[in-house]
């Protein structure tokens, strides 16, 4: 295979070029995340920055175990926190990482509850 000359693009460079600008062009940022489903291998959850939260995106379970030091049954239903690509057109392209399991403080809302009882009529 012949060298390639100073200036001229292999394919490995615009491979390379092309995987640093979808790295650029993510913007990653913690979010909320609710695990739905648990399999012994894949757990879907629900990410709110990624199409309202309605497309599960698939992760490994092992994966989040490890990280949250959650057990396969407290995963069901559990309210984590990931870092995510708030970009990502894909559920492919979501890449949630930096599992942790939200404190107590993470999950109660600070300060009176936004919607009182008293507000509902049916509740009276």
């Amino acid at each position: 295979m012949p060298l390639a000359a100073p200036g001229d693009r292999t394919e490995d460079s615009a491979r390379q070029e092309e995987t640093t600008q979808v790295q650029s062009s993510s913007e990653y940022k913690r979010v909320r995340i609710r695990v739905k489903r648990v399999g012994p291998r894949t757990t879907h959850v629900s990410v709110p920055t990624f199409a309202a939260g309605h497309i599960l995106v698939p992760v490994h379970t092992h994966g989040v175990m490890a990280a949250t030091g959650l057990d396969q049954e407290q995963l069901v239903g559990a309210a984590l926190s990931a870092l995510v690509n708030v970009t990502a057109t894909s559920e492919t392209t979501v890449d949630p990482h930096s599992w942790r399991a939200r404190t107590r403080e993470e999950l109660e809302p600070a300060g009176p509850d936004p919607l009182p009882p008293s507000a509902w009529p049916w509740w009276e």
